[in-house]
């Protein structure tokens, strides 16, 4: 009866170990990009063939939600899009997208998105880059936005003119 005791509490251990590291994991994946800086890119843009539709600088929120630079928007020759991302400093979260709205402006990190294509996972938060889809959009767009999908909150945005 006492081993029986003694493997019991050893599997309960166990359990509680697996318990406090998944916890610990998920803690991490939620707080490191408060104080981790992501990755950063110097990509020059190669602008033959693509004409300029439309340029704007991004917005900050608050401490936690923000973007620094100029964000342009070109389509080339075969309609797809290429959005340039300028000297920008935007920050750090988990599963940050990039996306192109009908939407122009946005009150707060909890406001929609509006109609939207995405262009796909952020690929740096600091430097110079670029993204490319060969979606077309159905619609005018008003502005650049970045948003968190886990949270289902917007970063950061750049209203385009």
């Amino acid at each position: 009866m006492a081993a029986w005791v003694r493997s019991r509490s050893n599997t309960t251990k166990v359990v509680v170990v697996i318990i406090i590291l998944g916890f610990a994991g998920l803690a991490w994946w939620l707080a490191s990009p408060l104080f981790l800086s992501g990755p950063s890119a110097n990509q020059m843009i190669d602008n033959n063939g693509l004409t300029l539709i439309s340029r704007g600088n991004l917005t900050s929120f608050n401490k936690a939600h923000y973007g620094m630079g100029m964000i342009e928007l070109y389509e080339a020759g075969n309609g797809s899009l290429v959005i340039y991302f300028h000297n920008v400093t935007i920050a750090n979260g988990p599963d940050l997208l990039v996306y192109v709205s009908s939407k122009q402006n946005f009150s707060g990190i909890y406001d929609q998105r509006g109609n939207y294509v995405s262009f796909g996972s952020l690929p740096a938060t600091r430097g110079n880059f670029s993204m490319q889809t060969a979606s077309t959009v159905p619609f005018d767009i008003a502005s650049v936005v970045v948003w968190c999908r886990s949270f289902r909150v917007l970063f950061t945005y750049a209203t385009m003119t």
